[in-house]
């Protein structure tokens, strides 16, 4: 690509961009950390405020965007808008080379890379700018580059890692490489088998040494998902015909797609459009939320879709130059080595880079709020324990309520009550009551030390309480009917890096109704 075609690349992205900004402007200012716009979004801003602590499967294995993010200046709120219009920006980029690498004249890959930049998954993600689709998608135009300029196996091995570290479902979109391949078959199948191994094994390395003991979500496949898939379908035909269409772009690529020039190209990257598909079926949560995530699913399918589209223009004006007798490739040696190294540090970065802080088991509660709440308060607890800080909590000054929510009293959640305390104890404004024989609450630990334990509690009659941590037993104790103040001793060894389970069993709680005014937590000794 000469200068002059950069420079065009460049002035159509950053028009059609600020176009897209422009629009949404207001919808980006209307985001702070929180509210934000999904609950994705709250994961990767935990995600992002600590980047070397697991937040929740499957979502906090897509460290890219919030690791990059962590790095730029400003915090969440101003770095998430900031990397994906980025990520946008360089999206464009890639696909006006890709265009150009298919022999579009100069003015149709400016006009494919403008079409892709205003299209509506673009401005849905522009609108909503804290998710991990726009680096995702760099990548993947990233890979059809790569795949159209004959790179090298260490070049697609590379886009292959960091793009499962963008998002697990990349993973559907490599077997491009198998078709894409300008090689026999056999050769074929080999380098589709080391990309895509090499992407499994990041994907894998992340998880056996970050997180060994967390069970990310099987999707359910069967016929009840496909059932509510077709109900969606039957009761809002409008709506789906309406984001398939892509603003146009699906219409315009069918008509591309019926050419006869359409069909070398077709038998290359025809892949994208399962793949494309294959994502809300494989989603692992219930798909009703797919229709209202199309439009992210859908991202990744428009680049794909230009090509095509500007078939379909060629046919009234040419938009394409005759095909070129020498093919320039990106193979070189010299890149070989440099892919080759990064791609052998990107699969030892989980090995050097993560924290295998304990992270309590939070899948299965879509509540953003919370789970923000719960990362924020956990290590915040287990850093001024671990720098020899006592932490107190008071039930009376934890009152917080998600409706009416402002970010000031965040700080207000009771983000330690577990199981055994009421529905959503972590919302609650009035008492804080054991509600069965058996609850528990969250000890934080960053270095295991001895713990000194007080519980403020009452009940309506003496009451004889158990408390253990982690399964073992640290003492016994009673609770009376008027305040009273019991103290345990928690050993180092009954402790673990990451957020401990603390146990009180009360045989007969529910009727006496053991009442919770205060947890401290201190440093032996202090």
């Amino acid at each position: 690509m000469t200068a002059r075609e950069a420079a065009l690349a460049a002035g159509v992205t950053a028009a059609t961009l600020g176009l897209q900004v422009a629009r949404h402007v207001d919808s980006i200012r209307g985001y702070r950390v929180p509210p934000l716009p999904a609950f994705d979004a709250f994961v990767y801003v935990a995600m992002a405020e600590h980047p070397r602590v697991f937040t929740v499967a499957p979502w906090g294995h897509r460290i890219l965007t919030p690791w990059i993010a962590s790095i730029l200046p400003g915090g969440p709120a101003l770095a998430f808008p900031i990397l994906t219009i980025a990520s946008f920006a360089l999206a464009c980029i890639l696909l006006y080379a890709f265009l150009r690498r298919l022999r579009a004249r100069p003015w149709a890959a400016a006009a494919g890379t403008a079409a892709f930049a205003l299209s509506p998954p673009v401005g849905e993600l522009i609108a909503a700018p804290f998710l991990v689709e726009p680096l995702a998608c760099a990548l993947l135009i990233a890979l059809l580059l790569a795949l159209e300029a004959d790179a090298g196996l260490a070049v697609l091995a590379l886009l292959a890692i960091l793009g499962v570290w963008a998002k697990e479902a990349v993973v559907l979109f490599l077997p491009l490489v198998f078709f894409a391949r300008r090689a026999p078959q056999g050769r074929a199948l080999r380098d589709v088998a080391l990309v895509m191994g090499a992407a499994v094994l990041a994907f894998v390395l992340l998880r056996v040494v970050w997180t060994p003991d967390v069970r990310t979500p099987i999707p359910d496949l069967g016929s009840e998902r496909f059932r509510l898939i077709a109900a969606s379908v039957a009761n809002e035909p409008a709506r789906w015909v309406s984001v398939l269409a892509l603003g146009g772009f699906l219409p315009a690529a069918l008509l591309g797609a019926l050419r006869a020039r359409a069909r070398p190209y077709l038998r290359r990257y025809g892949w994208f459009v399962p793949a494309t598909l294959a994502q809300p079926l494989l989603a692992h949560y219930a798909i009703q939320q797919v229709v209202g995530e199309m439009n992210r699913y859908l991202l990744y399918a428009v680049p794909a879709l230009v090509p095509l589209a500007l078939m379909a223009v060629d046919r009234l004006v040419p938009a394409f130059e005759p095909p070129a007798e020498i093919r320039e490739t990106l193979a070189s040696r010299r890149l070989a080595r440099l892919a080759a190294a990064a791609a052998g540090i990107a699969l030892l970065a989980p090995l050097l880079l993560v924290d295998r802080y304990g992270r309590a088991d939070l899948q299965g509660r879509r509540d953003g709020l919370y789970i923000l709440g719960f990362c924020r308060g956990t290590l915040n607890t287990a850093r001024k324990l671990r720098d020899g800080t006592a932490v107190l909590f008071r039930m009376d000054e934890r009152r917080f309520a998600p409706s009416g929510f402002e970010p000031e009293v965040f700080e207000r959640m009771r983000w330690f009550l577990r199981e055994g305390w009421g529905p959503a104890p972590w919302y609650g404004t009035d008492e804080a009551l054991m509600q069965s024989d058996r609850a528990t609450l969250v000890l934080p630990c960053s270095t295991p030390a001895p713990i000194e334990l007080t519980l403020a509690m009452s009940a309506t009659t003496d009451l004889p309480l158990h408390v253990a941590v982690n399964g073992r037993a640290v003492g016994d104790g009673v609770v009376e009917t008027g305040r009273t103040r019991l103290r345990f001793d928690v050993p180092a060894d009954a402790l673990y890096r990451g957020d401990n389970v603390l146990e009180l069993r009360a045989a007969g709680a529910a009727a006496a109704s053991p009442r919770l005014y205060a947890i401290a937590y201190s440093p032996a000794g202090r």
